[in-house]
């Protein structure tokens, strides 16, 4: 699940908006654990959830693994408190992936077998992203396993008609200034090749793979709707005002609804669209 980088109030995250499409989200998180499951010589014994978000991965992960121990870590507190609600045997912290270590791995009977990631560290910064994993990776006692997969539609018409909404002439004035940590965008995801590159040297076996998820949509409104949760936040948090952002939502919705100005195009029904969300997969097994 994505998760802020911020534990401040004023920016936190809405898991009822995240839940709302839960069976959706839901497909990376299952196919990343069947793979898992296919491939893992054994079970995981202790499985630490980054960025768990809601704790719908995080049940996932105690469904597959039923003999694992599993705790979360997540920066936003309200994540936190409704996954708490959900689980409440489990542990959950609040913990900034971006410097968030798990035990050392001389102490192989606590440190997780297993650390696994549901939609987090594509908030980093890519100057941050990779070495981030890099160093969690080389935190694992040998034979543990580091899997995750990131969102990777920097370029979907989800995502570039909030660009061109945030950069028009409207609303620029709240998109102006600040250093490159501090831009309402997101950075691009690294090529698959980088992701191998940067790993390969700290793994005994590494796999990478890219996934275009399609999404059919009631109508472009829940487009909207699924990315308010997500990458549209960030954008949110820095209109003022109530009104002021309805007027941004709908302008990025007219936008969504150009299908010749890039937008997305009406499906044979006449309303229903077609989202397409393509995601990248990386799993380490640790040398």
């Amino acid at each position: 699940m994505s998760s802020s980088t911020t534990g401040d109030k004023k920016s936190d995250w809405s898991p009822d908006q995240y839940i709302l499409f839960k069976q959706a989200r839901g497909r990376a998180i299952d196919d990343l654990i069947a793979y898992l499951g296919r491939s893992l010589p054994t079970p995981p014994s202790r499985i630490v959830d980054l960025g768990c978000g809601p704790g719908n991965s995080t049940q996932s992960l105690i469904t597959h693994f039923p003999s694992a121990v599993v705790s979360g870590i997540d920066s936003s507190p309200a994540m936190l408190e409704t996954a708490r609600a959900a689980l409440p045997g489990v542990e959950f912290s609040l913990a900034d992936v971006s410097s968030y270590s798990p035990p050392p791995a001389a102490a192989a009977a606590e440190g997780p077998t297993l650390l696994f990631s549901n939609a987090v560290f594509h908030w980093l910064p890519s100057r941050a992203r990779i070495p981030t994993v890099s160093r969690l990776l080389r935190s694992l006692s040998p034979g543990s396993v580091l899997a995750l997969q990131v969102p990777d539609n920097f370029d979907e018409p989800s995502h570039r008609a909030m660009r061109e909404t945030a950069y028009s002439p409207r609303f620029a004035k709240y998109f102006e200034g600040g250093g490159p940590d501090e831009k309402a965008e997101l950075d691009p995801i690294e090529p698959a090749e980088r992701w191998h590159d940067e790993l390969v040297g700290d793994c005994r076996h590494l796999e990478i793979w890219r996934t275009e998820y399609q999404h059919v949509m009631g109508d472009h409104g829940e487009i909207v709707e699924w990315v308010r949760s997500t990458g549209l936040m960030p954008f949110l948090w820095r209109i003022p005002g109530e009104e002021e952002k309805a007027v941004f939502l709908d302008e990025y919705r007219k936008r969504l609804e150009d299908a010749e100005g890039g937008g997305y195009k009406t499906l044979g029904d006449g309303r229903k669209v077609m989202l397409t969300y393509p995601r990248l997969f990386v799993v380490a097994f640790r040398g």
